[in-house]
């Protein structure tokens, strides 16, 4: 199923917006390398340049993940972006991680690729069975700007 969503994305909706505004270069925001969101941009990428008559360059930026990608289209720093949609809606909103701050209406939604879910992973022989024994421990909220650290604060 991804492969399709990437390959309809890529091939179709990609190339009628970089006709459509005569663009050469395309720089699309992903997250870390390696990730998946940066996968699927490097997927998105061969997809694009293999469309028969485009001429265009296209390079995938590992970036911090959501919350700076949204930041970064808004700031006409990219012309595409992979986001979370609830980071995208506190993004529009000023809510959030974006709260106190000027609301980003500089981009648009294309498409709502997959669901995501959120995990808690720990060890086997922890004595973590539920969240609220997380509290005293060392974790990891992941990278500063990115869905995973955003969610991690909510969820916590």
């Amino acid at each position: 199923m991804k492969k399709l969503l990437t390959f309809i994305f890529s091939a179709v909706i990609c190339p009628l917006a970089i006709t459509g505004c005569g663009e050469k270069e395309l720089s699309i925001g992903t997250a870390f390398n390696p990730s998946m969101y940066h996968s699927f941009g490097e997927q998105m990428k061969k997809n694009m340049e293999n469309a028969k008559g485009l001429k265009y360059s296209v390079t995938v930026l590992p970036t911090a993940g959501s919350v700076e990608n949204v930041r970064m289209i808004n700031d006409n720093r990219i012309q595409l972006a992979l986001i979370q949609n609830d980071v995208s809606y506190e993004a529009y909103h000023s809510t959030g991680s974006f709260k106190g701050e000027q609301p980003l209406r500089n981009f648009v939604a294309v498409a709502g690729l997959y669901t995501e879910a959120c995990h808690i992973v720990v060890r086997a022989d922890s004595n973590i069975h539920k969240v609220s024994d997380l509290l005293g421990k060392a974790i990891s909220l992941g990278t500063f700007n990115s869905g995973t650290e955003k969610n991690a604060k909510e969820i916590l």
